[in-house]
C-alpha cells in the first residue's frame, strides 16, 4: 500500500477493517519515516519500523487510542533519532515517552526523604 498521511479518518477506516478474520496489513505514514499502522484481526496499533544491519525491525508504540497521529509522528521522530544515535527503542524508553507526553504518571522515586542515624540503620 502506498504511503498516506494518516489522519483520524484513516484511523476510523482502519478500525472498521480490524475485525476477527481480517487480513493483517500495514498503512505507512507519508509524514514520518518509519511510522505505520498495523491493522489486523486483533486491532490497530502504531509501529515504528527501522533497519538494523540490513534487517527490518518493528517496534510497537501502542494502540491508536493511546496516540493521536501528531503525537505518533513526534514519537517516531524520537525513535528515529534514538536509532541514529546507535541506541534502540525498548519498553522502558517507551514508558518514559508516555510520561513525557502526559499519557502516564511518573513512577514514584524509590528514595525516601529524610535522614537516619547509623544505629537506626543497622
Amino acid at each position: 500500500m502506498a504511503p498516506i498521511q494518516i489522519n483520524l479518518a484513516a484511523i476510523v477506516a482502519a478500525k472498521a477493517r480490524a475485525r476477527p478474520g481480517a487480513v493483517q496489513h500495514d498503512i505507512t505514514d507519508s509524514r514520518a519515516e518509519g511510522l505505520l499502522l498495523r491493522v489486523g484481526a486483533r486491532g490497530v496499533i502504531w509501529q515504528y519500523r527501522y533497519k538494523l544491519k540490513g534487517k527490518s525491525i518493528r517496534f510497537g508504540l501502542g494502540g491508536v487510542d493511546e496516540w493521536d497521529p501528531g503525537d505518533a509522528r513526534k514519537l517516531a521522530v524520537k525513535a528515529k533519532d534514538l536509532v541514529r544515535s546507535g541506541r534502540l527503542p525498548y519498553d522502558a524508553w517507551l514508558d518514559a515517552q508516555r510520561v513525557e507526553f502526559g499519557k502516564k504518571e511518573a513512577a514514584p522515586s524509590p528514595v525516601v526523604a529524610g535522614f537516619w542515624e547509623w544505629s537506626g540503620g543497622r
